[in-house]
């Protein structure tokens, strides 16, 4: 049996390897309708797990618009009262697509 810690290692080393690092540093950048816009607009009035769709070119600068690794996310964000609010981003369909994983793999040379 794998444990969860080798294949979260595994995951986290497919999402670094496609681009996805560093994010915004602005969540101005992100739609009103987000789910992050969204909670920090609540100012600590929403108590639930507000989710929406995002794509990952608008949350990570390194991604194009018109780039196959621009897939949809998963965007979760729940309110923390005065510290904020903290945000998810996961693959949409639980996985990246094949055509970006064998892109990226030509890309590297395998």
């Amino acid at each position: 049996m794998v444990s969860r810690r080798v294949c979260l290692e595994v995951v986290l080393k497919a999402i670094w390897t496609m681009g996805y690092r560093k994010t915004i540093e602005s969540p101005r950048a992100l739609p009103e309708d987000s789910a992050t816009r969204k909670c920090l607009g609540a100012k600590g009035k929403l108590n639930c797990i507000v989710e929406t769709a995002a794509t990952g070119a608008l949350w990570f600068p390194a991604i194009s618009e018109r780039s196959l690794k621009n897939v949809i996310l998963r965007e979760e964000a729940m309110t923390l009262g005065r510290f904020g609010t903290i945000t998810l981003l996961t693959l949409h369909t639980g996985k990246f697509p094949d055509e970006v994983i064998a892109n990226r793999n030509a890309e590297l040379g395998y």
